[in-house]
């Protein structure tokens, strides 16, 4: 899966702390992200809780509420517009058949003009 420099860099710092985590409440769970239930069961980090996530960080930022399925959308959508193939998409989010990722390919103006300018003769 490709990760930004970024993300590696955030995945490398939150490690130590989610190792704490298990530790402290003898927990045991292959999952990156995690979520505490209320008896102190580790469970792998769902659309609600990530959703509700979303929801207090927008407010917090004055942005209107998104839903992780519009942020899994444009992840699609960008890597799309910028030469992604089609299969490494579906791949990287997950998709059983490759017709659902298909929705990402209604190209974005910017990547139809990219391409026109590139291959048209008199696009110069």
């Amino acid at each position: 899966m490709p990760v930004t420099e970024c993300a590696q860099r955030a995945i490398e710092a939150w490690l130590p702390v989610r190792e704490m985590f298990l530790l402290e409440f003898d927990l045991k769970t292959p999952a990156l992200l995690l979520s505490l239930g209320p008896h102190h069961s580790a469970e792998r980090l769902d659309v609600r809780s990530i959703h509700r996530l979303l929801k207090v960080m927008a407010k917090a930022k004055g942005l209107p509420e998104y839903h992780p399925h519009q942020l899994r959308h444009a992840c699609g959508t960008h890597l799309h517009d910028n030469g992604v193939e089609l299969l490494a998409i579906s791949r990287l989010l997950g998709h059983s058949r490759l017709a659902t990722t298909q929705i990402y390919t209604r190209v974005s103006t910017g990547r139809m003009l990219k391409v026109y300018r590139k291959a048209h003769p008199h696009a110069a």
